[in-house]
This record gives structure tokens, sequence and C-alpha cells, in this order.
């Protein structure tokens, strides 16, 4: 568990980027992967919707191929010492995002990686909505991503007067 709140704090921290990175992408990459090493095994089992040829191999570890795939640097500064901190002192907090991310981390890692995207895009639900898909703020953005029916509309996104 303690393994699992570091790995998530670390990467949850991509999202608040706000500067430059300084830092070796490498090295924090590895510290990552090996972080997640102990809690090897608990998202092992592939989606069972899943059967498009995007998935990672069901015996992967999904968190250890997450921070493998990290290429964007985290700066170091007290804002985000700060955040990691919150999310360390939190554990509880990080485990139900992580059981809400269940679902759907899989098929979103296997996507990112089809597309040759940045891993940190499957982080971001957990910034954004903590993978709470019945999330809403006050400027009316839904879901996981958190997309405003604006943005929503410029992407083609179906919507619907609950979604």
């Amino acid at each position: 568990m303690k393994a699992k709140a570091i790995l998530l704090a670390s990467v949850l921290l991509v999202g608040c980027q706000t500067s430059q990175n300084t830092g070796n992408v490498q090295q924090h990459a590895q510290s990552l992967s090996a972080a997640g090493q102990g809690e090897a095994g608990k998202f092992t089992s592939q989606a069972r919707w899943m059967d498009d040829g995007t998935s990672i191999a069901p015996d992967q570890d999904l968190w250890a191929f997450i921070g493998d795939e990290l290429k964007m640097g985290i700066p170091e500064n007290s804002r985000i010492r700060e955040q990691k901190q919150k999310y360390l002192r939190n554990k509880s907090y990080l485990h139900d995002v992580t059981l809400r991310a269940e679902p759907y981390m899989y098929w979103i890692a296997g996507q990112v990686k089809k597309r040759n995207m940045p891993m940190e895009l499957v982080l971001l639900p957990i910034v954004e909505s903590a993978f709470d898909p019945h999330a809403t703020s006050g400027a009316n953005a839904a879901g996981i991503w958190q997309i405003i029916p604006s943005t929503g509309r410029n992407y083609g996104l179906k919507q619907t007067r609950n979604y």
C-alpha cells in the first residue's frame, strides 16, 4: 500500500506541473517503476470487455508499465513537495481512487500507447475527478476527464442532457 501511495503521489503531480523540468526523467521513471513493484499483481488482469488488440499484457503490472512509460519530468519545488505530502498523508483516498480507476486503467493505457500519446494522460483522471465518472464541476465539466460541453462539441463527443 505504501509503494502504491508513493507511486500515485509522484505521478499525480505530473498533472500539476507548471514549470520546466530540471530533473533526470529516466531516473524518475525508474524510481516509479521500482515503487510499483510492492503492489505487483494488483492490476494484473485485463478488463473482461476489452479485446481489441491494444491491451497491456495480462501478466504485466500496470503501475510498473505506466511508470516505465512516463516521459515528463517533475520539477522540484515547494508546491509539488506539499502536494506529495498531502497524498502520502491520505492513503485511504489513494486506495479509493485506485479502486475506482480499476475498470478504466487497462483500456486507457492501451489506447494511449496505441496512439503514441504521453502515458501521463492515463493519470489525468486521478487529478481531475479521482476517477469518479459522475464528477461534475461548477463550469459544467463532467466525467473522469472533466470535459466542458464546448470542448466536447469541438471534438465531436456525444452529449445528452444527463452527460
